[in-house]
């Protein structure tokens, strides 16, 4: 891949260009100046006095507040480590927790899926998409976000159904608080999801009140109140705090930043399920209406045969749509949203491509197939394959690699 444009930052990014700059920023102030200066949070547009250019006139240095500094401190952390902070040295780090995340996506679906053929389809699907690829040595968040989320799915999973060990419990507690610092984002998902799980398999009142979880949300809220008091230290304040915290998320929610647009995003609502499935042909090989064709496929097989990969599903389904809720202008402002459904991706699709196959076989081998038919499947293999070309191999494998060599 190549490095960031310091103008036009990572198209890759898909809505979010600016956010490696914004970390590179961030991970030099911390290195010159260290991390206690502003209380952990990152300082974007922050020109070193050694990188300046006599005469051009560099506009204000301004901290971000509104979201929590995890990849900023990592990557600041890692500058001060190998003493750099070139930006291909930096990127070492998040391509160490790619590297280790790619191994763990094999993992995770191998040990919870009863099909391993369908889990290593499923896996290599979202390995070889921009979810995985594009963002393989982002500096910001999104590697270290999702990798943490993919990893506390396996550990809430294992608790529920392998252990119920109270020590394994306390460590989901602290990892949720050290989720809660990386980004809200996955605090709704994981919130939906934990709730899902209860709501799925507990018994009896524990269904809706269930202990674990309601210990989780603690643990989620004692890691956004860290982020919150860091701020009140930066700020100087409660009321200064409060007020940039209400701030963001009317303007993340309702959309007020400017009130003549106020509650713009909340007319918007009907348009989810459209935005939800269109933003896939952006993150993963197989589109959007392709996906809910193998959903539906997925599901159906399930049904007798697998009760616990169908509740499954459905429940990371509920928690990737959460977040359009959660916080919506965010999401319709920004289609990198569209990785929150990665990991329902890769456990749907294994299976739905290997049930989809079952029908073409069927169906082009029946005589009796009608010619509509047959037309409509090759139709459907079209639909994949142009989008999977121009939505992510022209962008991911030709733009940013080998052409990238070439030029």
């Amino acid at each position: 891949m190549p490095t960031v444009d310091p103008k036009d930052g990572r198209s890759s990014i898909h809505g979010d260009a600016y956010s490696d700059i914004n970390t590179i920023s961030a991970t030099k102030y911390f290195y010159d100046h260290g991390f206690l200066e502003s209380y952990f949070r990152p300082i974007h547009n922050y020109v070193p006095e050694y990188e300046k250019i006599p005469g051009v006139i560099y506009g204000p240095s301004n901290v971000y507040t509104h979201y929590p500094a995890l990849a900023d401190n990592l990557d600041g952390a890692w500058a001060k480590l190998v003493h750099s902070t070139d930006d291909r040295i930096l990127r070492v780090l998040p391509t160490l927790f790619s590297l280790a995340f790619f191994f763990f996506i094999y993992f995770f679906l191998n040990y919870w899926m009863q099909d391993k053929q369908a889990a290593f389809i499923g896996a290599s699907v979202i390995l070889l998409s921009n979810y995985f690829v594009g963002w393989g040595d982002t500096l910001y968040k999104h590697t270290y976000e999702e990798f943490l989320k993919w990893v506390f799915v396996h550990g809430f999973l294992y608790y529920w159904f392998k252990s119920q060990s109270k020590i394994l419990l306390f460590g989901l507690i602290v990892f949720a608080a050290i989720i809660a610092n990386a980004s809200p984002e996955p605090i709704v998902f994981l919130s939906v999801f934990c709730y899902g799980v209860g709501l799925a398999f507990a018994k009896s009142w524990k269904r809706f009140l269930n202990p674990a979880v309601i210990c989780i949300g603690i643990g989620f809220v004692a890691g956004w109140g860290l982020h919150i008091y860091l701020n009140k230290l930066y700020l100087g304040s409660w009321e200064k705090t409060w007020q940039d915290l209400w701030t963001a998320f009317i303007y993340r929610t309702a959309d007020c930043a400017d009130p003549s647009l106020c509650g713009s995003s909340f007319k918007k609502i009907y348009k989810i399920p459209y935005i939800f499935l269109n933003r896939m042909e952006r993150f993963s090989l197989i589109p959007g209406y392709a996906f809910a064709v193998f959903f539906y496929l997925a599901v159906k097989s399930w049904k007798n045969k697998n009760p616990f990969e169908q509740k499954i599903a459905w429940i990371f389904l509920a928690a990737s749509f959460a977040w359009y809720f959660g916080m919506t202008q965010h999401a319709f402002a920004h289609s990198f949203v569209g990785r929150q459904t990665g990991i329902l991706v890769a456990w749907v699709c294994g299976t739905g491509i290997l049930e989809y196959y079952k029908k073409w076989k069927s169906d082009f081998k029946n005589p009796r197939t009608t010619t509509l038919r047959k037309t409509l499947h090759i139709v459907f293999l079209i639909y994949i394959i142009v989008m999977a070309v121009t939505q992510q191999i022209k962008d991911i494998y030709w733009n940013s690699a080998i052409s990238y060599w070439f030029s």
